[in-house]
C-alpha cells in the first residue's frame, strides 16, 4: 500500500493506494473543525476502451461483495455521474456501513483494529479483480468494447425479470473482449446484470453455491454458474 497526502484539496484529504496504477483506492478525509474524519472507497478507471461503466460496477461489486461475504462491512454504493454522457458512471464512492460504522471516524477514539480489518479485506477484493481480469483474458494491447452480444443480454435480463421490452432510457449494455465479459445497467431500475464465460465469478465465504442471493444494504446480489446481478432498492 501507498499512503499520499493531498493538502490542497478541501477537505484535505490521503489517499491509500493498493498499487500506483490500481483503479481502486481508499480516501480519508480530514473535516477540518472536527474530531472526524471520513474513510470511503474510490473507484475510477483509465486508459481503458470505451466508455467504463462496466469496470466501475463490477468493480465496486466485487469490493461490495467480498466485504459482505466475509462480515466485515455492508456496503452503499454512490454514482459518480459522468459529467457529459447521462447515465454513464463516471466512478463509484463505496461507503463502509456497519455498526459501528467504519467509514465515520471518531479521533478521540479511532478503531484501529477495525481500520486495519477494513484495509486488508479491501486489499484482497483488489487481489480477486486482479485474477478475475487475468482469467477473463485481460489483454490491454488486444481489448476492445465492440462485442455484439450487449443488446442480446439485454433483451435476457428483461425477459427473465418480466420488464417490458420497449428500451429504457439510459440503458446500458456493452460487450467487453479481452478481458471478456457482456454487461447490461438498467438505470431507471437499478439493476446491473454481467455474464462472463465459464464460471469465473469470485467464489466468496457465503458466495460459493451455483445459485445464491445475499442481501446487502443497498439491495441484494443474485450469483449463479454464470451471471451476476445486482438489483438495488430505491431511496
Amino acid at each position: 500500500m501507498k499512503i499520499t497526502e493531498h493538502p490542497d484539496i478541501d477537505p484535505p484529504q490521503l489517499r491509500i493506494a493498493f498499487d500506483e496504477h490500481f483503479p481502486m483506492w481508499v480516501r480519508i478525509d480530514m473535516m477540518p473543525d472536527s474530531d472526524n474524519f471520513v474513510l470511503v472507497g474510490v473507484i475510477r478507471t483509465f486508459g481503458f476502451p470505451g466508455d467504463r461503466s462496466d469496470y466501475h460496477d463490477l468493480i465496486s461489486l466485487i469490493w461490495a461483495a467480498f466485504l459482505r461475504s466475509h462480515n466485515i462491512a455492508s456496503v452503499s454504493l454512490l454514482d459518480i455521474p459522468h459529467p457529459a454522457i447521462p447515465g454513464e458512471l463516471y466512478g463509484r464512492y463505496v461507503f463502509f456501513d456497519k455498526q459501528p460504522s467504519t467509514s465515520f471516524i471518531s479521533l478521540a477514539n479511532p478503531d484501529y483494529e477495525s481500520i486495519e480489518k477494513l484495509l486488508f479485506a479491501s486489499c484482497i477484493a483488489g487481489t480477486v479483480f486482479s485474477h478475475f481480469y487475468k482469467e477473463s483474458g485481460g489483454n490491454p494491447e488486444k481489448e476492445d468494447c465492440q462485442g455484439s452480444e450487449g443488446e442480446k443480454w439485454r433483451q435476457t435480463i428483461t425477459r427473465h425479470l418480466r420488464i417490458k421490452p420497449a428500451r429504457e432510457r439510459y440503458t446500458l449494455t456493452n460487450h467487453r473482449r479481452l478481458p471478456t465479459w457482456v454487461y447490461c445497467r438498467l438505470n431507471m431500475r437499478g439493476i446491473t446484470a454481467f455474464k462472463v464465460s465459464g464460471n469465473l465469478l469470485p467464489d466468496f465465504e457465503g458466495l460459493n453455491n451455483s445459485n445464491c442471493i445475499v442481501e446487502g444494504i443497498n439491495g441484494y446480489l443474485i450469483k449463479t454458474g454464470w451471471s451476476m446481478t445486482i438489483i438495488l432498492r430505491r431511496r
